[in-house]
Order: structure tokens, then C-alpha cells, then sequence
């Protein structure tokens, strides 16, 4: 399956997270959700909440957002697309895929 250019597989995500990359990796799932798993260093934005949070963010910095199985998480970065950001990507298949292929100790729900 080919990569929408606005996704990033979970094996680049995990190389870029390794690196240590100059990114912010967002979760738009809601706080239970995360509390379940999420991926460490990301920071949770829920979707329900997302345009109030917006003036925190800066429309230089690049984003990798992530929702469980990507949908939510594409809503967000046509948001983000309108309001202006310019490097956004979302993570395929959302934090599911990225528990199948990279940490597959992850808890799911």
C-alpha cells in the first residue's frame, strides 16, 4: 500500500523518534484513550478540544499527529492545513499500526 505523502509509515516515525528529530508528535485521541497506550513523547491535543489549543502551536514547527486508526488524525491536519501549518504529517494506520509493527507489548482497545 503507497503512503499518502501526508503519512509517515511507524518504521519512519520510530527512526525519526530515535534520531531524535526536531518534530512534535501530537495524539488528537481523548484522555482515556491515551491513558490506554500512547506513544512516549507524544503530547495529547484530544480532537474534541483542538481548535481552542491551536494558538499554542507554532506554524513553523512540523507535526506528525496520530489518532488510533488514522481518521480522526487526518480531520485534524486539514485543520491544521487551513489554519496555515506547513509540514504536517499524519502516522498510517494511527497508534493500531504503529502497536502491530513497533511495540507490540502495547496495550489495545
Amino acid at each position: 500500500m503507497r503512503l499518502k505523502k501526508t503519512e509517515i509509515s511507524p518504521n519512519d516515525l520510530k527512526q525519526r523518534i530515535d534520531d531524535k528529530e526536531d518534530f512534535v508528535l501530537m495524539d488528537v485521541r481523548e484522555p482515556e484513550e491515551f491513558e490506554i497506550c500512547h506513544i512516549n513523547g507524544s503530547i495529547l491535543v484530544p480532537f474534541s478540544e483542538f481548535e481552542d489549543h491551536l494558538p499554542d502551536f507554532s506554524r513553523e514547527r512540523e507535526y506528525v499527529l496520530h489518532c488510533k486508526t488514522g481518521d480522526t488524525s487526518e480531520e485534524a491536519l486539514s485543520v491544521l492545513k487551513k489554519k496555515g501549518f506547513l509540514s504536517v504529517k499524519t502516522l498510517e494506520g494511527g497508534i493500531m499500526k504503529w502497536a502491530e509493527l513497533i511495540e507490540p507489548r502495547m496495550e489495545k482497545y
